[in-house]
């Protein structure tokens, strides 16, 4: 697990793509339960049991494949009588994983089309072919950057995750879990209503860089595979 180095640098593009050298050929059988075997015990998933409802914001093709995606973990960890809701603006990677839910006749898992944000607008995306996961809107780019024209540019449809759940009819969600590339602090402030009875909510970096955490009561509770995985501890 490497997210603690910059996405950006030589050593963390070195690294990722050593790793899926060994990942990707590597039979889905046989790749996703041993990961499993590590992640199942660690944040975010061991926060999640049998039955419940977990959302994940962000499903790269690459990280899909490599077999590391959250949503493939929370299904195992939730079961048949969960459900896992799966948010990706990203069109290549919507048909992913379209894909990968007819060949495994997947029943609890919804996959909804659009991006998540603190209102119900439409936003310039920024998309990059050979690493999706770097993904981002164009707001929340940081305008030092120099790589603009490794994206992809285009628009998307966004909308606050209140909005969102109200639209896939989830009554009950035990965590969600956010890997957006900047976009962190806009999607908590759209989830006003989700907030108040929701324990765990995973995401990369400290509190301190998310205003609306500390608003609605949430506290660093542990490390996970991708950053921070945070508790609700005022109710």
């Amino acid at each position: 697990m490497f997210y603690t180095l910059s996405r950006f640098s030589r050593v963390h593009r070195a690294l990722r793509k050593a790793a899926y050298s060994i990942l990707w050929p590597t039979p889905r059988f046989i790749k996703e339960p041993l990961l499993h075997l590590y992640l199942g015990r660690r944040l975010p998933y061991s926060a999640v049991s049998l039955g419940d409802t977990v959302i994940q914001i962000g499903a790269p093709w690459d990280i899909l494949k490599s077999g590391r995606s959250r949503f493939i973990h929370f299904l195992r960890k939730v079961g048949p009588h969960g459900r896992v809701v799966v948010i990706e603006p990203d069109a290549h990677n919507v048909k992913c994983l379209h894909e990968y839910v007819a060949k495994r006749g997947i029943k609890n898992l919804t996959i909804v089309p659009k991006g998540v944000w603190s209102s119900k607008t439409r936003l310039r995306f920024l998309s990059d072919p050979e690493n999706p996961a770097s993904n981002l809107v164009e707001d929340v780019m940081d305008s030092k950057r120099t790589d603009y024209d490794r994206f992809n540019v285009s628009e998307i449809e966004v909308d606050t995750l209140d909005d969102i759940v109200d639209e896939v009819g989830c009554e009950k969600v035990a965590l969600v879990s956010i890997t957006s590339n900047g976009s962190e602090n806009q999607i908590l402030e759209g989830m006003a209503k989700l907030q108040e009875n929701l324990v765990y909510i995973a995401t990369i970096g400290e509190e301190s860089l998310y205003p609306a955490l500390s608003k609605y009561g949430y506290r660093r509770f542990g490390g996970d595979d991708r950053g921070y995985t945070f508790k609700k501890y005022l109710q």
